[in-house]
């Protein structure tokens, strides 16, 4: 039995999307078994000392403001630039009502949030430490 050019041409784009469809599947397993296994679905947790976490944050806002959102973002988050966003639009930087403050908490599956949390700190302590 001999087959044609057309033929051999099926059998491998029909060997091909058996494989995608394959790789697909087990991905979309291999997700989901993590995202059942992950923190955000087990339960809450207190942590003592978040009021030396928050002395690690950098405040944006009013001292004395009367609410305080502590923020843990991640540089390279698009939700976490989002929320950011959203902040600065409603209250801006001098709300008198409303603090900011922000605590680095760069996520694994992000390749740069590490350094980059790094240069944004360096950077706000040069700022902090230089003359006005």
């Amino acid at each position: 039995m001999r087959l044609s050019l057309n033929g051999v041409a099926n059998i491998l784009l029909t060997a091909s999307a058996v494989a995608v469809a394959a790789a697909a599947v087990r991905k979309n397993s291999t997700t989901s078994r993590a995202r059942d296994s992950s923190p955000a679905n087990s339960a809450p947790r207190y942590i003592a000392d978040w009021q030396d976490i928050a002395a690690q944050g950098h405040l944006i806002g009013d001292a004395a403001a009367p609410v305080k959102v502590m923020e843990f973002a991640d540089l390279e988050c698009p939700y976490c630039r989002q929320f950011h966003e959203q902040y600065v639009r409603d209250f801006g930087r001098n709300s008198k009502d409303v603090a900011l403050i922000y605590v680095h908490y760069p996520l694994r599956m992000h390749r740069f949030a590490r350094p980059a949390a790094r240069v944004s700190f360096l950077t706000s302590l040069i700022q902090a430490f230089s003359p006005a």
